[in-house]
C-alpha cells in the first residue's frame, strides 16, 4: 500500500506522523525496526513526494485523530 492511499481516506482532522525505515534487525522472535522521525502532517498540508509515493510497512492508531504511518526506506538505502 502506498502512503498516498491512506492520505486520501483520512479525515481533514487528522494529524498522520511519519516515520522512515532506518534498519531491519533479525532477531529469534523474528524481525524489529529502527525508524527515525520525518514528520507529521495533516490533510491541507504538501506532502514531500518521496513520502506520497512511499510504501507503508505499517500503521497504527494513536488516537482518535492521529495515525503513525511507517514508511520503507528507498531502494538505494537497502543495500
Amino acid at each position: 500500500m502506498r502512503f498516498s492511499q491512506i492520505f486520501l481516506t483520512m479525515g481533514y482532522n487528522t494529524v498522520v506522523k511519519v516515520d522512515k525505515v532506518t534498519e531491519i534487525k533479525p532477531t529469534e522472535s523474528g524481525n524489529t525496526m529502527d525508524a527515525e522521525y520525518i514528520g507529521a502532517f495533516k490533510r491541507s498540508d504538501r506532502i514531500p513526494k518521496e513520502i506520497w509515493s512511499a510504501r507503508v510497512c505499517t500503521f497504527f492508531a494513536e488516537g482518535e485523530d492521529k495515525l503513525l504511518v511507517v514508511i520503507e526506506r528507498d531502494n538505494d538505502d537497502k543495500n
